[in-house]
């Protein structure tokens, strides 16, 4: 055996040096993606909905959940590039060593090939040089772990994220282009650095399966970022059901049916002093627990049926679809909030705030609606059936457009259920108003003769009051749903200027419900107490 020749040499070394170095980004990136997929796979919906800041482990900071899925995959891309590029940069040491061994005998090409640095992609790029079963896993462990792992990263930050109905998801989209492009353009550049090296040409059978299996590996990755992880309408919005028809079940929209969700819970410390005071942990949590504030989020398609949402902030929400059955939303704000063909059958939703909100096609049968408000609210084609209205506040309310039997059959009833006189005249001028489309105002605008929306006459029609102080039928019509819900009755009490008679309700011990309410409530009540020289109940 003859002295290594210097050129080979030297040529080996590079290899080793380039080798070394590239092996620690290797291990380095493979660290990240893991670290990476480990808090990614924590996230849940209940973090997704509150935004809760993520625990970054061994740095110990907590980062906003929203930068945590902007900034992550974008690093992500950036060390898959470098890695890239230090993967081409060896091929091309390879393919120099590969020219430097050529002259040599077989034996010494084993010999000099055995002392290279034992990274598998430099192995992977001399794979004439080993059996077969050691070139298919020298190109398993290069795939899966340069390839795939980085990719189905991506792919991973945009479905655990896709709840949340951001431009995060295009921006994910985005990413997994782009990588993908940096895995051909590389792949290309490699395979072309190590073809100049030999003389020899791959046979067309392994040339076909490689290429094969990464056009399979991309057209998987493309399907699976822009046709399984999107959210409904993010490209068709007027579907808000599902986008590009998915084949998965993949969590598209947050599913918190039956949870608590509040910014903060009432600490045990609180709720022992409640108890110290003879008050009860339930008046701890209605006191002391804040609301969530979600206004303007996209909550479409959610699941929140049962759940507990009192007094929380909705307004410019769109929750078109969203599942809302039975959930608890007393004295909430839902102002111009989307929640056209929604569900909201048998929602607790006294003294909430509906103006201005776009409810056409919801089903609303059985709600609880009583005190709330539905100022401006559109409600064409809404299921309002057997839905509880008492002291709702309908002005402008647009029901949708009565066509002429629907309008026919309602005029009948009502001459037949009303005595002839004003509120008569008045009722039918109402049906009037809806076979021309236009909109139901406020009770109390028609000279009197106000309207008690409790009693549904085919399902959209109302029976006069044919007498009697409008406000003070109001505040007996509120009695029961004000009483018996404090956040109905501080939701009514933060929207209006409350009169007299509901207020004189609020604060009597018959009620009882004034020390349940929150203080600025309390607050509000006895300001007006004071003004109109109304008792007080007892401190």
């Amino acid at each position: 055996m003859g002295e290594t020749p210097s050129g080979v040499r030297e040529a080996r070394e590079s290899v080793n040096e380039a080798a070394k170095n590239a092996r620690n980004v290797f291990l380095f990136f493979l660290l990240l993606l893991f670290y990476f997929g480990a808090i990614a796979l924590q996230t849940d919906h209940m973090q997704i909905l509150k935004l809760t800041p993520v625990d970054m482990p061994l740095v110990n900071i907590k980062l906003p959940l929203t930068y945590f899925y902007i900034f992550t995959p974008i690093i992500i891309v950036l060390f898959h590039f470098n890695q890239l590029l230090g993967l081409f940069l060896l091929s091309g040491a390879v393919g120099d060593f590969r020219r430097a061994i050529k002259p040599l005998g077989v034996a010494e090409q084993e010999r000099q090939i055995n002392l290279l640095y034992p990274f598998p992609f430099i192995h992977m790029l001399i794979a004439n040089h080993h059996s077969a079963p050691l070139r298919w896993c020298f190109t398993a462990i290069f795939t899966i772990a340069v390839v795939i792992l980085p990719i189905f990263s991506l792919i991973l930050a945009q479905i655990m994220f896709l709840p949340f109905h951001g431009w995060q998801t295009v921006l994910h989209q985005a990413l997994v282009v782009i990588d993908l492009g940096l895995v051909w353009f590389f792949w290309w550049k490699i395979k072309t650095a190590v073809r100049a090296s030999t003389s020899g040409k791959k046979p067309k059978l392994r040339a076909l399966v490689n290429r094969g299996g990464a056009a399979a590996l991309t057209l998987i990755a493309l399907f699976l970022s822009f046709s399984e992880a999107v959210y409904p309408g993010l490209w068709n919005e007027t579907d808000y059901s599902y986008a590009l028809l998915p084949r998965f079940d993949l969590p598209q929209n947050l599913q918190l049916n039956g949870k608590v969700l509040l910014a903060e819970e009432p600490s045990q410390a609180v709720i022992a002093a409640y108890l110290t005071n003879g008050k009860t942990q339930a008046d701890a949590w209605r006191e002391e627990a804040k609301p969530l504030d979600l206004s303007g989020r996209d909550l479409r398609g959610a699941d929140l049926s049962f759940a507990q949402l009192p007094g929380a902030n909705l307004g410019l929400a769109q929750l078109q679809g969203a599942n809302l059955k039975k959930a608890q939303l007393q004295g909430a704000d839902l102002k111009e909030a989307q929640l056209q063909g929604a569900d909201l059958r048998l929602t607790q939703l006294q003294g909430a705030d509906l103006r201005l909100t776009q409810l056409q096609g919801a089903q609303l049968k059985d709600a609880q609606l009583q005190g709330a408000d539905l100022w401006f609210a559109q409600l064409q084609g809404a299921n309002l059936k057997f839905a509880q209205l008492q002291g709702a506040d309908l002005l402008d309310a647009r029901l949708g457009q009565l066509d002429k039997q629907e309008g026919e059959s309602l005029r009948q009833k009502l001459e037949h259920n009303i005595p002839p006189g004003p509120a008569r005249s008045l009722a039918l001028a109402w049906v009037a108003d809806g076979m021309k489309g236009e909109s139901l105002p406020r009770p109390e605008f028609y000279q009197g003769a106000n309207f008690d929306l409790t009693s549904p006459l085919a399902g959209r029609g109302v029976i006069p009051l044919t007498g009697g102080d409008f406000k003070e039928r109001q505040a007996d019509l509120l009695r029961e749903p004000l009483c018996s819900s404090p956040e109905a009755a501080a939701g009514f009490v933060r929207r209006y200027a409350t009169s007299t008679p509901t207020a004189r309700l609020l604060l009597s011990p018959d009620c009882g419900v004034f020390a349940k309410l929150p203080p600025q409530a309390r607050a509000n009540l006895l300001d007006r107490a004071k003004e109109y020289n109304l008792p007080t109940p007892a401190p």
